[in-house]
């Protein structure tokens, strides 16, 4: 279960269309925080802050700040959102620590579906190496039969969204009508496998095909049950993360049920180590959200 420490605000950008307004000149917004030694420094972050510039010309606008004075920082408290004064960058350098690294999955599953027509989908998937032809439900079914000439698309531009958590051993795919799950046991070769079907809740915009946008093959941060969607193209410079849930579902209507609670827009991190979340905006924001993923 997901919950929020503190939205600590050091001015807000603001989103228009695809693009992200220029902030006055002058403007301070965070343009990074960066995570510390979690004995020494358990509670605090170190926050780098930048100024905007007077001239937005050049060929990449969208990272000009004030070079006058490069850059200011300045630690936060994550309980409080409290802030200091400006403090030595190079006092704190030693300390720093990385965010978490997206999970990598050893066994490289990968997943391609076309609709069988039945009332299901055929999926191709591939894992260790070993191919499984797997029918799974397909509720948007063409039911008036193949052309056994043609490729049978699932969906708008072909397009299945297929993730792997490993901890749970389960691949899940979200079609444009339902989701469902491949649970794998990997303790027999080639693996056995059981389809479950999958309810989803909350927000799956960009992890349902067949919309606008779709993230096909979004991140997986099992640590801290966090999925990273790739936000549309134009706005490529940026990602939503969102904390899973996934739970048998109580009323018996499907196997699962799996349930997305969105941490924003414009980024985000994962701290895995003291499971945490941070989020600092789509554009020059001055904005920090910590989000708590161990409770």
């Amino acid at each position: 279960m997901l919950s929020l420490f503190l939205v600590a605000s050091i001015y807000i950008a603001t989103v228009h269309g695809c693009s992200i307004a220029y902030p006055p000149y002058g403007t301070y917004f965070v343009a990074g925080v960066e995570l510390l030694d979690s004995t020494q420094y358990p509670d605090q972050v170190l926050l780098k802050i930048q100024r905007s510039a007077n001239n937005w010309g050049g060929s990449n606008t969208r990272l000009i700040f004030d070079d006058t004075v490069t850059q200011w920082y300045k630690l936060m408290n994550v309980n409080d959102g409290s802030v200091s004064s400006v403090v030595n960058y190079n006092d704190y350098a030693g300390s720093i620590r990385s965010y978490a690294s997206k999970d990598t999955d050893p066994t490289s599953t990968s997943v391609t579906c076309e609709d069988a027509c039945d009332g299901t989908a055929a999926c191709e998937i591939i894992r260790n190496g070993a191919t499984y032809n797997i029918n799974i439900p397909f509720g948007a079914s063409n039911l008036n039969g193949c052309d056994p000439n043609a490729p049978q698309i699932i969906t708008l531009g072909g397009f299945q969204v297929a993730f792997t958590i490993n901890d749970i051993s389960t691949t899940y795919i979200s079609l444009s009508s339902n989701m469902a799950g491949i649970v794998w046991n990997d303790a027999t070769t080639p693996a056995t496998y059981q389809v479950i079907t999958v309810d989803r809740e909350g927000d799956f915009s960009y992890l349902t095909p067949g919309g606008w946008s779709v993230d096909s093959n979004p991140a997986i941060y099992s640590t801290g049950d966090v999925i990273q969607t790739v936000l549309p193209c134009c706005l490529c410079y940026g990602w939503s993360l969102s904390q899973y849930n996934i739970q048998p579902d109580p009323t018996n209507a499907y196997d699962q049920v799996m349930s997305l609670t969105s941490m924003g827009f414009g980024g985000g991190y994962v701290d895995s180590e003291k499971l945490r979340a941070y989020n600092w905006g789509l554009g020059y924001s001055s904005r920090v959200t910590v989000y708590d993923l161990d409770t």
